[in-house]
């Protein structure tokens, strides 16, 4: 019986992967269920999460953290300790970036940097 070359299958499949990445990362967002709130992503982990109608509750376990989420509803302040958080054009400092999607769903951006909890309401 011959040997698998894993080595080299895996080199070439992680390069493909590697390679694509950046894209699937952008586009997980466009394939999340329409009309429903999710938190996508995270920089650290989520500990819990509360969903209601028009709001979305959540912990991080980092104070300083970076989210992706989809929401059916334009969120109308967002709050990390029970502070504000201004709505920007980008991610660097603390704040929120929104995105329109079609249907009415909104792709939001949160960037917290002294409290991981994470209140968004609209």
């Amino acid at each position: 019986m011959d040997p698998i070359r894993l080595p080299m299958i895996s080199s070439v499949v992680l390069g493909r992967i590697l390679f694509l990445r950046p894209v699937s990362a952008r586009v997980v967002t466009e394939f999340a269920p329409l009309g429903q709130d999710h938190v996508l992503r995270s920089s650290s982990v989520v500990q819990k999460v509360k969903y209601a109608p028009r709001s979305v509750e959540y912990k991080t376990f980092d104070a300083a953290a970076t989210e992706v989420l989809r929401l059916s509803f334009r969120p109308l302040h967002v709050t990390a300790g029970g502070a504000a958080l201004n709505q920007r054009d980008g991610t660097r400092e603390a704040g929120y970036m929104l995105q329109p999607l079609s249907a009415g769903d909104w792709i939001v951006r949160v960037r917290h940097v002294n409290s991981g909890e994470i209140n968004l309401g609209g």
